[in-house]
Order: C-alpha cells, then sequence, then structure tokens
C-alpha cells in the first residue's frame, strides 16, 4: 500500500484517491488496484459504465476510507487483513468462505484475514471501511489478555447492527480528525487513533475471543499453570523441556501437560514456541539491516534451523522475517 501513496515533507501520509467513470474493465481493475493491490475487479456489465469515487487514509496499521461505487465485482484471494465494511446505501452481496451474505441498506460485513473474499456492488453502494493490519488486532488482544495469543482470530462476519455501532462512532472520529487536522496533528495522534480503533474493533464485534476478552483481566487458570505461563513468558529460553518447566512450579510432567491443554489450549512447549516467535518479531521490527540479520535474530531466541524458523514466522504472522527486518527499519527512520 505504500507505494500508492503520497507523503508531505514530514512523512505523514496523505489521502490516496481513486476517481474513475468508465465501461472498461482493464481501466477499472488498473485504477482500482491502486487501493487494493491483490484484488482482481471482474468484468462490467457489457456497455455499463461504473462510476467509482474512492478516497483512503493510511494510520499506522490501519487504512480507513470512504468510498462509493455504482456497480462491481472484487475478488479478494486470502485477504491478507481484517476488513470492516459498513454501508449505509445500495445493496452489497459478500461470498466468504462458502457462505453468501446480503445486504441492503445500514449493514456491517467482517472479513478475517487470511479468508477467500467476493464482494458485488450494486444500486450506487455508498460505504465506510477500516481494514486493520492482522498484527495490529493481535497485539491488541494478546496485550489486553495478558498472555500470548494462539488460535487464529475470528470474527463473525455479519454482525447485528447494535454490535458495531461503537466502530461507526470511531469512524466518525476519524473522519473529523483526519478532515480537519493539520499534517503535524494528524502525525502526533496516528497511533492513538489506531489504538482506538482496534480496540473497538475486538470489543465490538463478535469472534472466537469474545468470552476471553470479557473475562476478568489476567490468565485465570490454577496457580501452578499460571506460574508456568509467566515463567515462559518471562524467559522462554530458559525451559528447554516439559521437565524443566514442570521441575520450576513443582508439577508432574502430566500434570503440567494435561493442565496447559485445559486451561491455555495447547502444550507446554507449543506455548514457549509461540512466545519465542513473538519475542524474534519484535526485536525484528525494532532493528535495523544494517546492525543485525534475520538468522542472528532467530539463533538470539533458539531457531538455529532458519528455514524451519522462516516457515513458522511466515504461517503465524503473514510476513517472513526478513520483510519484517526491513520494515523495522522504516518504523525506526534509519
Amino acid at each position: 500500500m505504500n507505494a500508492h501513496l503520497t507523503s508531505t515533507a514530514d512523512n505523514t501520509p496523505t489521502p490516496t484517491e481513486v476517481t474513475v467513470t468508465t465501461s472498461d474493465p482493464a481501466e477499472l481493475s488498473t485504477r482500482l488496484s491502486q487501493v487494493y493491490p491483490d484484488a482482481r475487479v471482474d468484468s462490467p456489465p457489457l456497455n455499463r459504465v461504473v462510476d467509482v469515487r474512492f478516497q483512503e487514509h493510511q494510520l499506522p496499521g490501519l487504512w480507513f476510507a470512504n468510498f462509493s461505487i455504482s456497480t462491481a465485482s472484487m475478488l479478494l484471494p486470502e485477504n491478507p487483513f481484517y476488513s470492516v465494511l459498513i454501508s449505509t446505501t445500495g445493496q452489497v452481496v459478500s461470498r466468504l468462505g462458502g457462505r453468501e451474505i446480503a445486504t441492503e441498506g445500514h449493514q456491517c460485513v467482517v472479513v478475517s484475514a487470511g479468508e477467500d473474499a467476493a464482494v458485488d456492488y450494486f444500486s450506487d453502494t455508498s460505504a465506510t471501511s477500516l481494514r486493520f493490519a492482522p498484527q495490529l488486532v493481535h497485539d491488541e488482544i494478546a496485550q489486553t489478555l495478558g498472555r500470548t495469543v494462539l488460535k487464529p482470530i475470528r470474527f463473525d462476519p455479519h454482525p447485528p447492527v447494535g454490535t458495531f455501532r461503537a466502530l461507526e462512532s470511531i469512524m466518525t472520529l476519524l473522519r473529523m480528525e483526519l478532515g480537519q487536522a493539520s499534517v503535524l496533528e494528524r502525525a502526533r495522534t496516528a497511533h492513538h487513533l489506531s489504538r482506538m480503533a482496534v480496540s473497538s474493533l475486538i470489543h465490538s464485534i463478535p469472534s472466537n475471543y469474545t468470552e476471553a476478552l470479557a473475562a476478568p483481566s489476567g490468565f485465570t487458570g490454577p496457580r501452578p499453570i499460571r506460574a508456568a505461563v509467566e515463567a515462559l513468558e518471562e524467559n522462554p529460553l530458559e525451559y528447554a523441556s516439559v521437565s524443566d518447566l514442570a521441575r520450576e512450579v513443582a508439577l508432574s510432567v502430566r500434570a503440567l501437560q494435561d493442565g496447559f491443554t485445559r486451561h491455555v489450549g495447547t502444550t507446554p512447549m507449543r506455548y514457549r514456541h509461540r512466545v519465542r516467535l513473538e519475542r524474534a518479531r519484535h526485536e525484528l521490527i525494532q532493528s535495523s539491516p544494517h546492525d543485525t540479520t534475520a538468522t542472528a535474530v532467530a539463533a538470539r531466541w533458539g531457531f538455529y534451523n532458519y528455514g524451519r524458523f522462516s516457515a513458522d514466522y511466515r504461517r503465524q504472522f503473514g510476513a517472513t522475517p526478513h520483510e519484517n527486518l526491513r520494515a523495522g527499519e522504516t518504523h525506526n527512520g534509519t
């Protein structure tokens, strides 16, 4: 997406704008690829003029857009974002993983990261959308729960009207802040606005983590299992085997394994593996390729088979270690 944004002198992105009126499918696809580079736009009906007006703002880990579209069919294979579309007029038919959702007027559709999606727009649709980087959503849930997130995050694709009003309020705030604030003010508030938006997403839209997020803060399993989780979070390199961890918390290996399976949802060593991946990712995005390598970071967190580490990392975070290291260079301004 960054390649399609213009920037000011202080490197604050200005809106991406697309306006096109055409009956040429090739032109429509080319212009919309400025916003959705991985999407494929199907041909409009023969001789049908398609009118598209699109404005998108980029914040840290978040893309916020207002758009209108007369008619089009868009395919999003393995959609890389958590995407929320709230329509105000028109008709939208979404196909997500074999499920078809037809909405008209004021409705909401949510596409979870990694899902194949196809969206048909009819009857001069006007809508607002939010696209969240997967790691922004993951980090917010992990921080709220106070523990590493293990299961893929899946949101209800068609939440009831009452559940997405909080997100609509955030969209209104974003529209006001981004429309009226100066470039400098937008730069100062961008991270805060992103955090507000993702917090609203995870707390208002039902997901497979809703129950855990509504529970009292902190991990609430038995004390020895809590101690084991804390030990792995504090020093994941120290406990190379289940036996080491079991001795630390004064449990038998079997009791520790059973407790983790029941209360954490995975085994102790899989949890340790995930924590080490998280720590490696944090170091990569805080570093520069001028100062270190992805292989060196992997080794510091106990991953000595780089090929296996890279495959696990990409499966977990949707990017390669080297891509995150290069992103860290940009993030740190080097």
